[in-house]
This record gives structure tokens, C-alpha cells and sequence, in this order.
């Protein structure tokens, strides 16, 4: 080996021969990230069948667990606990069935004759219709004839009952829901006890997940406690309504109001329906038969699209906007599941993403700091964040 002449060896050194650092387009990067979200979205929407009921059981799960550990402190078993929290709902719609139908008595006795009254006016324009049908049927084969051509007759097969197909897939959904909130009531609490003590992740990553479960936890009853907060008032406003319209029971329009509002858009449609058909039923002149279902509309339109969406961003610190362009993207891609999920599908992901800081020690204890600089939220000593158990 030849030597230099100042004496230094000849040999590139090993930083020399070492692979350059690797730099990364911008634009690569933007590009794959568009197209994993494309891929995640894509892979979501074929999979609405199993993922909407999962993401109904984590909802139920988060919102029931604290009646479950409540229950389990009075040193009762976690699966005694689950099957009485869930059972809580259906006992709640049961007793509201069985003391708002007998309110119902006087409609149920006066909507045989409000149907027959329609089924005469129905059988007048029918045979008006069949009267027309047969003369433009003359037409048709006098023209035939004469052209020497076919007539083409087509025959509506009328309504079917497809929709009929649905109840099934409905039924199984509901019964997976319910089964996997039941599992997730009795097995989660134990396993967030054990990230609480460090396992088995290591301290850091399992502290991280039991308090950002614990952030998520408490952000899902923020929600739904501003939301019963809303249905409550559009359910006295409703009642005042009805009652100043003369619609017989107005506290019943409320109750069926503020049950009904807690699912986004077919609780609202459903609830004008019935209404519509109670005015009609109610009522004889269309001005008094229009108001109920438009002062109801209006009041659910208020509702939607500024109280909920101002209230439960105050709430959770988040922008209204985010809040309708989540229930519009959510509402968009499983339809009206999503947009009950839409909240819930949101708080989810900015507390996903709040995870790295909380690794850092950085306290995210709103979903609203995680759009924020990592500077605005550094941990100091009166902000730390340091995850504690789960309460035994």
C-alpha cells in the first residue's frame, strides 16, 4: 500500500464510505400520505358492515363504563355491572312506551276514519285515472292499426318490499353491538389497569395509552352530557310550540322530540312525519295542518346546524365548523350511522394524534391542543401530565 507523502494512510475513512442520509421529496411524502388516507377511507367504507357496529360498542362501552366500575366498586362482579348498564336504556324506553301510549288513545280511535276518508278520495282519483287510462288506451290502438305496428304494453309490478331484506341486517348489527359492548364493559377495565401499572408496553407507551383512554373517556361524556343538555331544551321548546299551535298532548311532542334528536337527521325526518299525521288527523284546515311539521323543522334546523355545532365546540374547544364538516364527512361515508358517529369519530382521532405529545410529557387535556404549536403546550410543573391507574 502506497503511503502519502504527509503520512496519512490512503484508506477512505468510514464516515467516507458510509451511505448518504436519505432525503425524502415533500412531494413523495404528501403523495404517499394522500394515498394511505385514500387507501384507510376505501378500506372503511367496504367494511361499514363491521366497523360501524365496533365504533357503536366503543361509544356505548365509553359512555356506560363509569355505571360499570360504580357497580364493581360495591363489590359486585364487572359482567353483573355491564348487563345492568346496558339493560338501563332499554327499561328507560319501555316505561316512556308504556306511559305515552295510552296518551295516544283518542289518535288511535280517530285514525280509522281519518284513513277511510282518504281511501274514498284515493278511490275517486283512481277511477278518474283508470277512466283517463282507458281512453288514452283507445287511442293507442286506433293508432296501432293504423300504422300496422305492436302496441307496447308495460305493467308496474306497483311497490315491493325490499326494504324488508333490511330488517335482518339490522337485527344482527344491533345484536353485535350489544355483544361487543358487553365484552368490552367486562374486559377493558382490566386491561387498562395494567397499562395504568406499565405493562405490558413498558411505563412509558402503556402510561400513554391509560391516560389518553382516560382523556377519550371523558371527552365522549362531555359530548353526550351537552348533547341531553340540547335535546332537553328542543324538547321544552317543542312542547311550548305544539301547545300554542293546539296540538292535543304537547309534553308529548317533547318527549318524542328530545328521544328522537339523538340520532342525526332520521330522528328529526321521522319525528316530522308523525307530526304531519297527527296535524291531518288533528286538524281541518291546511294552514293549522302545515304548522306543527314547519315550527318543528324550524326549530330542529336551528338546532342542527347552530346551537349543536356552537355548544359542543365551546365544549370540547373545537371549531363549529370542524363539528359540521365532520358530521357532513362522517354522514357522507356510512350515511346515517356516521353521522351519529361523526363526534365521537372526531374526539377519536384528535386524541389519536395527541399521542406523541403525550409521550413527550406534554399535557393535551383538550382535544382542541392538539391543532396547536407544540410550543403552545409544553409540559411545565404546574401542567404535568403523569398517568395514573385506573381506579380498582
Amino acid at each position: 500500500m502506497v503511503e502519502p507523502e504527509d503520512g496519512t494512510s490512503a484508506e477512505p475513512a468510514a464516515a467516507d464510505l458510509a451511505d448518504p442520509p436519505r432525503t425524502y421529496d415533500p412531494i413523495v411524502r404528501r403523495s404517499l400520505l394522500i394515498l394511505a388516507v385514500l387507501a384507510v377511507l376505501t378500506a372503511a367504507d367496504a367494511a361499514a358492515a363491521v366497523l360501524v357496529p365496533f365504533c357503536f360498542a366503543v361509544v356505548l362501552a365509553a359512555i356506560l363504563s363509569p355505571i360499570v366500575l360504580r357497580i364493581h366498586r360495591w363489590g359486585l362482579p364487572l359482567w353483573v355491572g355491564a348487563i345492568s348498564a346496558i339493560a338501563m336504556p332499554f327499561l328507560g324506553l319501555a316505561a316512556a312506551i308504556h306511559f305515552l301510549v295510552p296518551e295516544t288513545q283518542v289518535w288511535r280511535h280517530r285514525l280509522p276514519l281519518f284513513i277511510r276518508s282518504i281511501e274514498l278520495q284515493l278511490d275517486g282519483l283512481m277511477r278518474s285515472l283508470s277512466e283517463a287510462r282507458d281512453i288514452a288506451r283507445q287511442f293507442q290502438e286506433i293508432g296501432g292499426e293504423q300504422t300496422g305496428e305492436a302496441l307496447r304494453v308495460s305493467v308496474d309490478d306497483g311497490p315491493t318490499l325490499d326494504f324488508l331484506w333490511n330488517v335482518p341486517v339490522l337485527v344482527t348489527s344491533i345484536s353485535v353491538t350489544l355483544i361487543l359492548t358487553m365484552f368490552l364493559l367486562t374486559t377493558a377495565p382490566p386491561q387498562f389497569r395494567r397499562l395504568g401499572q406499565g405493562k405490558p408496553f413498558g411505563p412509558r407507551i402503556s402510561r400513554t395509552l391509560a391516560l389518553g383512554a382516560q382523556y377519550l373517556v371523558n371527552d365522549l361524556a362531555s359530548y353526550y352530557r351537552v348533547v341531553t343538555i340540547i335535546n332537553f331544551g328542543l324538547g321544552v321548546a317543542t312542547g311550548i310550540a305544539m301547545a300554542i299551535l293546539g296540538m292535543p298532548q304537547p309534553y308529548l311532542w317533547g318527549i318524542i322530540a328530545a328521544l328522537v334528536n339523538y340520532v342525526p337527521y332520521a330522528g328529526p325526518v321521522v319525528g316530522t312525519g308523525v307530526l304531519l299525521i297527527v296535524s291531518l288527523i288533528t286538524f281541518d284546515e291546511a294552514i293549522y295542518i302545515l304548522l306543527p311539521p314547519i315550527t318543528y323543522v324550524v326549530l330542529t334546523s336551528i338546532e342542527g346546524y347552530f346551537v349543536t355545532p356552537t355548544m359542543v365546540g365551546r365544549a370540547l374547544q373545537l371549531n363549529p365548523f370542524m363539528v359540521l364538516l365532520a358530521v357532513l364527512f362522517w354522514g357522507w361515508l356510512w350515511g346515517v350511522p356516521g353521522a351519529f358517529l361523526a363526534i365521537p369519530m372526531l374526539i377519536f382521532m384528535l386524541r389519536l394524534m395527541a399521542l406523541p405529545r403525550l409521550m413527550r410529557g406534554v399535557a393535551v387535556r383538550q382535544v382542541a391542543d392538539v391543532m396547536m404549536p407544540l410550543e403552545a403546550n409544553k409540559k411545565n410543573p404546574a401542567d404535568e401530565a403523569e398517568p395514573r391507574p385506573l381506579p380498582e
